[in-house]
C-alpha cells in the first residue's frame, strides 16, 4: 500500500513538473516570436541607425549569415535583401 502511495504521488509530481516545463518554454518561445516580429517591423531608416553590433545580433536572429568584421553598409544591405 505504501509502495502504491509513493508511486502516486511521484508521478503527480512529475506530471506536474512536466506541465511546468511545458509553460516556461512556451512562455521562452512566445518571447521569441515577439522579438523577431519586432525586428521584422523595423523600418530602413531604423535599420540604419542601429550600431553595428546591434545589425549582427539582429541578422543573427534572422537567421541571416553576416561577416561581423565586414563595413555597416553591407550588413545593413545584406539585412534588407533578406527581407
Amino acid at each position: 500500500m505504501d509502495i502504491m502511495i509513493t508511486l502516486s504521488v511521484l508521478a503527480t509530481l512529475g506530471f506536474a513538473g512536466w506541465l511546468c516545463w511545458l509553460g516556461y518554454a512556451t512562455t521562452e518561445v512566445k518571447d521569441e516570436v515577439e522579438e523577431i516580429k519586432s525586428n521584422l517591423l523595423l523600418t530602413e531608416a531604423e535599420v540604419k541607425k542601429l550600431t553595428k553590433a546591434k545589425l549582427v545580433e539582429l541578422a543573427d536572429s534572422l537567421d541571416i549569415m553576416v561577416d561581423p568584421k565586414s563595413t555597416k553598409k553591407l550588413i545593413v544591405e545584406e539585412i534588407e535583401r533578406h527581407r
